[in-house]
């Protein structure tokens, strides 16, 4: 039971390490080389702010999206539009270009060029944006401070604690 407990520790752990690294390294790329929207391995993470994509995409998910070298008629998209971040889905291709719309729309969306396209939805996590949007606060980095700090010396005085009873 206790080096159970402590192997579930020790990944937890290397979990949230992970997790902190990779968010280090996206600030980083996002404050020095002054890219909004960074890539790890052709991957990044949107957040849903709109609802034009419902019911198949809501406000508040978050979408892991990939570049891809083709998209395909019912592909779901993100791509950029000015200032902005869009994510609609694929009506019509012709190679050089794109036609989306978003599935709560009833019109299309004006056609686009193959760059403007960031990449094709690979997965999509429901309601987690307004965790990570909550956690981007100053509130919510302190809690999850505190929290990752708690998560190792809770356990840590409970086996300073067994321990002490033991001898």
């Amino acid at each position: 039971m206790h080096t159970a407990r402590a192997a579930a520790r020790k990944i937890l752990i290397i979990f949230l390490t992970a997790i902190l690294l990779l968010n280090l390294y996206l600030v980083i790329v996002q404050v020095v080389l002054h890219n909004e929207l960074p890539k790890l391995f052709g991957m990044t993470q949107i957040i849903v702010i709109s609802g034009s994509m419902e019911p198949v995409v809501r406000v508040g998910d978050i979408l892991l999206i990939r570049e891809q070298s083709a998209y395909e008629t019912g592909d779901v998209v993100t791509y950029r539009s000015g200032s902005s971040l869009i994510t609609h889905r694929v009506i019509e291709t012709d190679g050089t270009g794109l036609v989306t719309q978003g599935d709560a729309n009833n019109a299309a969306d004006a056609p686009i060029e193959l760059s403007q396209v960031e990449g094709k939805m690979l997965l999509r996590i429901p309601k987690l944006g307004y965790a990570a949007l909550m956690l981007r606060t100053p509130l919510g980095f302190l809690i999850t401070i505190a929290g990752g700090l708690l998560l190792i010396i809770v356990p840590t005085l409970a086996d300073w604690r067994r321990k002490s009873k033991q001898d």
